[in-house]
């Protein structure tokens, strides 16, 4: 069995960053991540723990727009865990020049 201890949407800043999800598991299990999500990567993870975080690490997001991935935990026998993965888009700024003051 696989359980998350949270939330299974998890939001991001735009920067490069890392974070952890926490599971209950009582077997071996697989992260797969969604394949457009290239900029998504597991950076640390055991088998058959309990209690067990699963550390990713994410570039930083160079588009405006918001971008997301779906990771599925999974396990022989058990119902797939679904995590959605929102990472914020770099912020746009505007410069203003005034003249004539």
């Amino acid at each position: 069995m696989i359980v998350l201890e949270g939330e299974n949407q998890i939001n991001i800043l735009d920067g490069e960053s890392s974070f952890s999800v926490d599971t209950q598991v009582n077997t071996d299990f697989k992260v797969e991540i969604s394949r457009d999500a290239g900029w998504l990567m597991v950076v640390e993870g055991t088998k058959a723990m309990t209690p067990k975080a699963i550390t990713f690490h994410a570039d930083a997001n160079p588009a405006h727009e918001t971008r997301t991935a779906e990771v599925y935990l999974t396990a022989d026998k058990c119902e797939p865990v679904l995590v959605k993965i929102t990472q914020m888009g770099r912020p746009y700024y505007f410069e203003a020049t005034l003249s004539g003051i």
